[in-house]
């Protein structure tokens, strides 16, 4: 069964995405992933990453006196189906 809590995907803001695929992919050995062939993203230890290339993203400093940090979470729900007996 999958664990009761898990992490699935991550979107990480930047201003080069496929470069931001190609360190993640050298650096954790990740790998692309087929069912998303049209996105920036890479799959890290079952982690989905997809990066999204935003216009004026400015890299940020550290350390900053200020941080934004924007978390959205999807509710799944598992079922398993038991057989009939």
């Amino acid at each position: 069964p999958p664990p009761a809590t898990a992490i699935a995907a991550l979107t990480v803001d930047c201003s080069d995405a496929k470069a931001m695929v190609q360190f993640y992919r050298v650096a954790f050995g990740g790998s692309a992933d087929p069912d998303f062939p049209d996105l920036d993203c890479v799959r890290v230890d079952g982690l989905l990453m997809l990066f999204r290339e935003l216009d004026g993203w400015d890299r940020p400093t550290w350390p900053a006196r200020t941080s934004r940090c924007t978390l959205r979470s999807t509710s799944m729900t598992y079922s398993k189906r038991r057989p009939d007996s």
